[in-house]
């Protein structure tokens, strides 16, 4: 799992991969978009978000 800045920073990545172990050969990739950060919300015990944000 890696965090770029851009989509197409992934290139440069997996030719990196590739150049620095030539066994290495990518297969598949995803890329996700907008992620949400979620820190300060409060979690049940199965870790699902119950909607509550504890603040400082």
């Amino acid at each position: 799992m890696l965090w770029l800045r851009s989509p197409e920073a992934v290139l440069g990545v997996e030719s990196g991969l590739q150049s620095a172990a030539s066994s290495v050969q990518v297969v598949e990739s995803d890329v996700g978009v907008r992620t949400h950060k979620r820190m300060g919300w409060l979690l049940r015990e199965d870790s699902r978000a119950t909607g509550q944000v504890v603040t400082q």
